[in-house]
């Protein structure tokens, strides 16, 4: 197992992906609820340049998933986006915090999404990202029939 930092240093160094008329679709799920906020600045030249040596250039839409903890349910925001900042620089556009559950009183645990497209047109990797959620809520209609 290695440290999210010692990950991303590692695949930085794997060959480009095969090349695709869409962008690759990649999760990075960061389950560290009490660190995992910190952890995001690995990402951080990513997000200021839209391109990374992590893919070695591939198009790449990266789908972050970060776990977290925050103490006020009614603006978890006020409490996550600080944080976003002070590790990436900006607050992603599209990001949006989801509720997992309560752990104890005034510790909430939240999953903290965005969306980067990397390496190809925004343009392109939204529509690629739209098509795929729309064939993920087809195949959850298909399975609650």
């Amino acid at each position: 197992n290695l440290c999210a930092r010692e990950c991303v240093k590692m695949l930085c160094g794997l060959p480009a992906l095969p090349a695709r008329s869409t962008p690759t679709r990649v999760h990075a799920i960061m389950n560290l609820p009490e660190l995992a906020l910190d952890f995001l600045n690995a990402f951080r030249e990513m997000v200021e340049t839209r391109k990374s040596t992590l893919f070695s250039g591939s198009p790449v839409e990266l789908v972050v998933h970060c776990h977290c903890f925050a103490r006020e349910k009614d603006n978890p925001d006020a409490e996550i986006h600080p944080r976003l900042i002070a590790a990436m620089g900006c607050v992603p556009a599209g990001t949006r915090a989801r509720e997992v559950r309560d752990v104890a009183p005034k510790k909430n645990m939240y999953c903290v999404e965005f969306s980067l497209a990397l390496g190809c047109s925004a343009a392109g990797a939204a529509a690629e990202v739209q098509a795929q959620a729309m064939e993920g809520d087809a195949v959850k209609r298909q399975k609650m029939q």
